[in-house]
């Protein structure tokens, strides 16, 4: 069994050696049953070539199409897998984020300012609900597969409704937006470019030291530009500061997200001690995501 296991893990290691293999094999043992038939002559030398090599041939190419649709099926499984953890932490981890910092608030002014309660406790339960339907929605996607229908996933039109949100959930937004318009924007790309913001302004409510942040959105005709910057939290020092080893789940998203656009992301402190996401997307393709 050992022996087995280490022929295995060779296999998985190197895959063309061992297609290569494979095919020398079949070549080889049709030759030695040529020759045993017809023995050491032309006729058995040449039957044995004649029959061994289109076999070998046949026998390799069949064995690497396998291997490269088993492959192409893991990637794309891979893929969906890693979209659906994107969606959720930004989607559901956001609102539960909120929902937790609404909580703490509520109950700072339970006793002494009830309204005060009462608007979080609201904001708590609007939180709540886009939770549950995004989680609704993607629930139904890990059910019946991408074709379902899940109902409009959020775009940039819908980039007030975020806004207002997290304005009540105690978050002061400055937004300036040059030549921007989501018509027109592939679905995917809208999509993904809602997702940035969200995350990047969600992080900023989580993490951020004064409660401020700015969100600069520009769309040219070639590429879409986000950043998002906001004052690091007094709580972060340098040694806790994400490095690329250890970043956050939403940080992580944000780059694979613009990497599947062919675009580029950064994110981290400046040195004038704030946080930026900086993101540019370019307009053609489409994307996967």
């Amino acid at each position: 069994m050992r022996v087995v296991r280490l022929v295995r893990a060779w296999t998985h290691r190197h895959p063309d050696l061992a297609e290569l293999a494979l095919g020398v094999t079949v070549a080889a043992s049709l030759l030695v049953v040529s020759l045993s038939q017809w023995g050491l002559t032309d006729v058995g030398l040449s039957r044995g070539v004649t029959l061994g090599l289109p076999f070998a041939v046949a026998t390799v190419w069949a064995s690497r199409r396998r291997r490269l649709r088993d492959e192409g099926r893991d990637r794309a499984m891979l893929e969906q897998r890693l979209q659906l953890a994107r969606e959720l932490h930004d989607a559901v981890a956001g609102q539960v984020a909120v929902v937790g910092i609404q909580a703490a608030a509520a109950r700072r002014v339970l006793a002494t300012r009830p309204d005060e309660a009462s608007q979080a406790l609201e904001r708590i339960e609007i939180a709540s609900r886009a939770a549950v339907d995004d989680l609704r929605r993607m629930l139904v996607t890990l059910r019946e597969g991408p074709a379902a229908p899940t109902g409009a996933a959020p775009g940039l039109a819908q980039l007030d409704d975020l806004l207002s949100e997290l304005r009540r959930a105690g978050l002061t937004v400055t937004t300036t937006r040059n030549g921007m318009s989501s018509s027109g924007l592939p679905q995917a790309l809208d999509q993904a470019g809602y997702r940035i913001v969200q995350e990047a302004l969600t992080n900023a409510l989580k993490h951020g030291g004064a409660g401020t942040a700015s969100l600069d959105l520009a769309r040219s005709d070639d590429r879409l530009e986000i950043r998002v910057t906001n004052p690091v939290g007094t709580h972060v020092t340098a040694a806790t500061l994400p490095d690329e080893r250890h970043r956050g789940l939403g940080v992580t998203g944000i780059l694979e997200r613009a990497s599947l656009f062919g675009g580029h992301a950064e994110a981290g402190p400046t040195r004038d001690g704030q946080w930026l996401v900086s993101v540019e997307l370019p307009l053609a393709g489409g994307g996967r995501a």
